[in-house]
């Protein structure tokens, strides 16, 4: 299933960027270039790998690759910017450049002041990404010093990944599964911006790698990632720390047998529940933005509801089982550096689901915490129209590729039910496939 997978992407890949090449003009080559390259590196990283033999694979080594293989790309990506903009912000100046002055200023004040000064002027949910910069600051006021941190965060991530992914799958896939998502041109994109995103997700997958070293490793000392991970992500974005202690909680619940109507039950209990306990984390305005007709209002004037609400309502829906989409061509050039590894994640996401039925099917119920925060997230965002917007939709994305390679696990080492299912997975994949690049197609020519 991998190297279907591989092979699709470069197919498509391949097609997308002629076909742009071939029809219009290309402004900036560099780019264009490079993000070609990382599809075409990519396949050819991972069909290398793919072909190693299990006892190939060591933790160590995973770590390696992805920390050369970051330090690259994130290069590659500053210096581009650097040509084209005279800035490191890779083409986007929204967000990160606020936390730069913002972090320049505490940096020069003590830490309990600078919590003062920062919390006169803006939210709680961004403090966490200034605090850490603030402190880099007193080293160098450097925006690529944050871009250096990041890259041993995309270890940290990686290896947390590992740690989930070993419990359900051998170290061969569990390191291809967190090679697969590091290598993302979307993560290093991330991890060169300058934006919160990096160390968010870095803290959701510390808490399930915690989680699970404390269920199924039997590590009591894991109690504490599971405690301090929510808290930390109070100050990045509050409402993942309470999906992420629902997901365990709910997780916990649907371990047992429970009928469809519980089931369901539990889920409009769960949704009031988030309704409800929003206002305790001081969210609940900009989250819900006053509720559903508000909410409406404030997109439309936004210009986010295209043609009818029904027609958003099911674009968003699909973008947040399949997407977001890529952007191959965009006015907006940093949507250009998302859109290889968008492409190898719609794959993905077809194989998700696949291994949600699977899970389902065969009683994988170790697995539920990560699947209920996936589709909390999911349905959260699709609920406030957000599901376009990759920002808000990739801290799950880690969770997602760690459930479609348990089916890819199962797939490739033929330990599904029997050879129709195999062969019927096989169809569904390539037609879903076809389906979805051309969807593609009809999102960046429409």
């Amino acid at each position: 299933m991998l190297r279907s997978i591989n092979t699709k992407y470069i197919i498509f890949g391949t097609f997308f960027y002629a076909f742009i090449a071939a029809l219009f003009p290309v402004e900036q080559k560099a780019l264009y270039v490079l993000n070609y390259l990382t599809v075409l590196i990519f396949v050819l990283f991972m069909d290398y790998l793919e072909r190693k033999p299990e006892n190939y694979f060591t933790q160590k080594k995973m770590t390696f690759f992805i920390f050369y293989y970051s330090v690259f790309f994130v290069l590659c990506y500053n210096l581009i910017s650097y040509y084209y903009t005279d800035n490191f912000y890779i083409f986007s100046e929204a967000d990160a450049l606020l936390y730069h002055n913002e972090s320049e200023v505490m940096s020069n004040l003590p830490f309990v002041k600078s919590i003062e000064y920062y919390l006169s002027r803006h939210e709680l949910e961004d403090m966490g990404i200034v605090l850490v910069l603030s402190t880099l600051y007193k080293i160098a006021i450097s925006k690529l010093l944050l871009s250096i941190t990041y890259v041993f965060v995309a270890v940290i991530t990686a290896t947390g990944m590992f740690n989930i992914s070993k419990h359900f799958m051998p170290y061969k896939y569990a390191c291809l599964c967190a090679i697969t998502y590091c290598m993302s041109s979307y993560v290093l994109w991330f991890h060169s911006s300058g934006l919160k995103e990096s160390l968010l997700i870095m803290l959701i997958v510390l808490f399930y790698s915690s989680y699970y070293n404390l269920i199924l490793g039997k590590k009591a000392v894991s109690i504490w990632g599971v405690i301090l991970m929510p808290l930390l992500l109070l100050l990045f974005r509050p409402v993942l720390s309470m999906f992420c202690l629902l997901s365990v909680a709910l997780g916990v619940v649907l371990n047992r047998k429970l009928s469809v109507p519980k089931i369901i039950f539990l889920f409009i209990v769960l949704f009031a529940g988030m309704y409800f306990l929003e206002p305790i984390l001081g969210s609940t305005d900009k989250f819900l933005l006053g509720g559903t007709e508000s909410m409406l209002e404030i997109k439309e004037m936004e210009g986010m509801v295209k043609g009818s609400v029904a027609f958003t309502y099911l674009v968003n829906t699909l973008s947040s089982m399949f997407g977001p989409f890529p952007s191959l061509l965009s006015t907006k050039v940093h949507l250009t550096f998302y859109a290889p590894g968008l492409i190898f994640k719609i794959f993905i996401s077809v194989i998700f689901w696949f291994s949600i039925i699977y899970i389902i099917k065969n009683r994988l119920n170790k697995t539920y915490p990560m699947i209920v925060f996936i589709i909390l997230e999911m349905v959260s965002l699709t609920y406030i129209l957000e599901a376009l917007e990759l920002r808000k939709s990739i801290p799950h994305f880690p969770l997602m590729f760690i459930i479609a390679f348990i089916f890819i696990y199962k797939f490739d080492s033929h330990q599904l039910i029997n050879i129709k299912n195999h062969l019927l997975y096989k169809k569904s994949f390539n037609i879903l496939s076809f389906a979805l690049c051309a969807l593609i197609i009809y999102w960046n020519f429409r």
